[in-house]
């Protein structure tokens, strides 16, 4: 890396060598296959019973709505300013899903990506003595987006329900902002931080998929994901007594828990009600 520092009004070129460690790479995958010749069936295992009603194989697409509750748990570094706490975080959610299903008897497995735009955020405020003095300290997080990639398998009920349950990986893009102050006397300082942060986890998750006339299909489900404990950092302001400079870092420890509830409508690309005239 190469660049400049000035001081005292005097530029001066620098370089240096920085180690790099790349924590973590999150991807969440969708894809479609074709097969040259068909799927071959083993003849040594004869066909499933046919069995009549929706015929749930086959791709999908939807969209879905509902709101979150959420509970984070934040710790600061212990050389940084002091703000830890718990707080709740709730709010509306919408996006997109799709996916893919299998059919065997009454049986369904399938594979499910879901996108989601949140309104979900919540806030701390606390005010403690510090070594004598004043001081408070505000926490705030917003979820701006989430990621789901899960498998599902379920069994049906009567003609045209779909209960499931499903399991996965769930990502979260996330805002978190730190502002604190402490006075002593005369003297006052403030720390204002921000930054944004990728947290990734684990789901699992229950629903009920009613198929309606047509390629047309209606769902509820509950998810709860668990983001794992995870290192962030905001960068801002330090300002004592009037005097403001940057580079000011609080780093923290943040886990999350997430309860969803969704309602959503699914498009699928074989028509859902009717017979099933095999199923292998």
């Amino acid at each position: 890396m190469s660049g400049s520092v000035t001081s005292f009004g005097v530029t001066t070129p620098i370089a240096g060598d920085v180690p790099i460690a790349q924590d973590s790479i999150h991807l969440i995958k969708l894809g479609a296959n074709y097969r040259i010749g068909g799927v071959a069936v083993d003849p040594k295992y004869p066909p499933v019973r046919p069995a009549s009603g929706t015929n749930w194989t086959g791709g999908f697409v939807g969209v879905q709505a509902g709101y979150g509750l959420g509970r984070e748990s934040r710790n600061q570094d212990p050389s940084g300013p002091p703000g830890s706490g718990s707080f709740d975080a709730s709010g509306w959610l919408a996006g997109f899903d799709g996916g893919v299903n299998v059919q065997s008897g009454a049986l369904v497995f399938g594979v499910e990506g879901e996108w989601m735009w949140t309104g979900m955020q919540g806030s701390r405020f606390s005010a403690f003595p510090l070594f004598g003095a004043a001081a408070t300290a505000d926490l705030s997080t917003s979820i701006d987006w989430l990621a789901i990639a899960s498998g599902r398998a379920g069994f049906i009920v009567g003609d045209r329900l779909l209960v499931y349950g499903k399991a996965g990986v769930a990502i979260a893009n996330e805002s978190h902002l730190f502002n604190g102050t402490a006075a002593f006397g005369a003297v006052s300082a403030s720390t204002a931080a921000e930054g944004k942060a990728v947290h990734s986890g684990g789901v699992i998750g229950a629903g009920l998929e009613y198929a309606l006339a047509g390629n047309w299909s209606i769902k509820g489900e509950y998810d709860f994901i668990r983001l794992i404990n995870q290192h962030t950092s905001q960068s801002g302001t330090f300002n004592q007594t009037g005097i403001a400079t940057s580079g000011a870092a609080v780093n923290s420890w943040i886990t999350q828990d997430l309860h969803l509830f969704k309602l959503g409508v699914n498009y699928h690309f074989n028509p859902l009600p009717g017979a099933v005239t095999a199923r292998y």
